[in-house]
């Protein structure tokens, strides 16, 4: 490639550059100078090519659009908006039972470590229809709103349960009473880790005593 950027026939017309300018005459110099110009001067053009068809590539995101590709005609496959402790867990049991799932991340930053991660992710808003179209959600089997913030939990439910009546909704909440609220909104099942967590201790406890 350097070759060709400063080949002097490109500047002279000629492969012979001896017949036009002797060697190491001022001739020569000037049309060594001026292919050594030339021939950075294409050099930068192609790096401007290059680099706006790889910033194009970027803006592209490719890495969500090949999620969505790979997921959106799966059937039975479990949603998962918002990624949180919860929904970490509930990924890490998915991949031991070989089952379909996508990843619904609002943040930038998180999406890009779960796709790094090799886990199918779109970016979108769990609150919002269009991300829910764009992975047809109809064929789905379930959808679990994991998010940390329970409006957004709460908010995800009620825009789920309007358009898909017949999905099932499981969602986490930190609050009984807002579990309450999630159930009325169209949930069929709420999740609250802490009081999940305090069960589970207590049955931890009763057994050590057991023994």
């Amino acid at each position: 490639t350097l070759a060709s950027l400063f080949d002097f026939s490109t500047v002279t017309g000629s492969s012979v550059i001896s017949a036009y300018a002797p060697l190491y005459s001022s001739r020569f110099f000037g049309l060594f100078a001026i292919a050594i110009i030339d021939g950075l001067a294409k050099a930068v053009l192609i790096g401007f090519v290059i680099a706006a068809f790889i910033n194009a590539l970027m803006a592209l995101d490719l890495r969500s659009r090949i999620g969505i590709l790979g997921t959106r005609n799966a059937t039975n496959k479990i949603i998962i908006a918002g990624y949180s402790q919860l929904a970490e867990r509930l990924v890490h049991e998915l991949l031991k039972r070989k089952m379909h799932f996508v990843i619904i991340e609002k943040s930038q930053e998180k999406a890009d470590m779960l796709a790094d991660a090799g886990y199918p992710v779109v970016i979108g808003d769990m609150t919002k229809d269009e991300t829910y179209e764009s992975i047809r959600i109809a064929h789905a089997k379930a959808i679990v709103l994991a998010s940390d913030n329970e409006y957004t939990n709460l908010l995800g439910v009620i825009t789920v349960h309007h358009r898909y009546p017949e999905l099932r909704i499981i969602t986490k909440a930190s609050l009984e009473s807002t579990a309450t609220k999630m159930h009325r909104a169209g949930a069929e099942l709420c999740i609250v880790p802490e009081v999940l967590a305090g069960i589970d201790m207590g049955l931890n406890i009763l057994k050590a005593m057991a023994k």
